[in-house]
């Protein structure tokens, strides 16, 4: 917006000399071919413009909005008719948000019988130029006669003509710089966006390595199910057989030692069937208990020591190598040991002869 007022400043600063003339309104109309280059984004357009001509002078000024995207936008426009009647017209339009635009340039004699149209072009600042005209309608800007002439001698100073291209200069400077801060801004813009990139780029790089662990993850994770479960089917054999084991010896017990018809608890009957080895061996228990609470009770550690002592010894000599054989026994418990195998816990009889 700001670039935009300054042009309309500059058209008034050309024109405000022009006080004791008269004012003449012109209607004209703008045309333009399309860009060659870009069609759609600049279309071909007609659209009419109103000048005011005072003496030589005429400016006019077009507010728009592009139908494409609504971007609002402004043209100024400026020029003088000389004494061969050939009228010289120049331009300027940008949009308000952005401060680069383009320039406009008519030239050409006209004349009310033959001809109310004068050519010129648009140019960017990329120097796309596009063909362009503006067309009188109501009437052509005519010279002012040497009354005129001289009015406006009286009444503008003498470098006039100098001041005016001097502010045009001006304004084309402060575009350009304008320019060259919109483009410092662009590349300023595109290495944010290259940076952005980088990091997204990053971002993905290191989500994709993520998704690698999960998957070598859970590919480990399928691979200890399944041996798992390859273990869990081994376990089930493995209980199987010690199943059969356990059955096996409960049986083979059942049927030797203790058959399931008889009393477990009635050793009477199994008295006779006690070898002395085992009777000896029950009754070195129950003398060691018998004393053992005897001594517990006199608190003599001499005497506990003692009989733990001969204790040992009896049990040596009555099992040299630790080993009994057909003892009768009661089985008690059937269990599976740490390395799969069936284990069988036997109770001795609480018999003394």
């Amino acid at each position: 917006m700001k670039l935009l007022i300054s042009l309309t400043l500059v058209t008034t600063s050309i024109l405000a000399t022009s006080h004791a003339s008269a004012q003449t309104q012109i209607s004209t109309v703008l045309e333009c071919l399309a860009l060659a280059k870009d069609p759609i984004n600049w279309p071909s357009f007609r659209v009419p413009i109103v000048f005011t001509q005072r003496k030589n002078y005429l400016d006019a000024e077009r507010n728009f909005n592009r139908q494409r995207d609504n971007s609002a936008g402004k043209e100024v426009f400026v020029g003088d008719v000389s004494e061969q009647n050939l009228i010289t017209i120049t331009g300027r339009g940008a949009f308000v948000d952005r401060p680069s635009g383009w320039f406009y340039k008519f030239s050409g004699n006209v004349k009310n019988d033959t001809t109310n149209k004068i050519s010129g072009s648009a140019t960017d600042r990329f120097e796309n130029k596009r063909e362009c005209s503006i067309t009188f309608l109501s009437s052509v800007p005519e010279y002012s006669d040497s009354k005129f002439v001289q009015e406006r001698a009286s009444n503008l100073p003498s470098n006039s003509d100098e001041q005016a291209k001097k502010q045009l200069a001006d304004l084309a400077k402060e575009l350009r710089e304008k320019q060259a801060a919109l483009e410092t801004a662009q590349l300023e813009l595109k290495k944010q966006q290259g940076t952005a990139a980088d990091n997204l780029n990053e971002q993905r790089r290191s989500i994709q390595a993520e998704q690698d662990k999960l998957a070598l993850a859970a590919k480990d994770l399928e691979v200890r199910q399944k041996t798992l479960e390859s273990g869990q089917a081994s376990l089930k054999q493995e209980q199987s057989k010690t199943s059969q084991s356990v059955s096996f010896v409960q049986n083979l017990l059942d049927g030797v030692i203790l058959p399931t018809s008889e009393n477990p608890e009635s050793w009477m009957m199994r008295v006779a069937a006690v070898p002395v080895q085992q009777q000896q061996f029950c009754r070195i228990v129950d003398q060691f208990y018998d004393n053992i609470n005897k001594v517990y009770q006199t608190r003599n550690d001499i005497k506990k020591n003692s009989l733990f002592k001969e204790r040992q010894l009896s049990m040596a000599a009555l099992l040299p190598r630790g080993e009994f054989a057909n003892w009768v026994v009661q089985v008690k418990e059937v269990t599976q040991a740490a390395d799969g195998s069936a284990a069988v816990m036997l109770q001795i009889p609480n018999h003394r002869p």
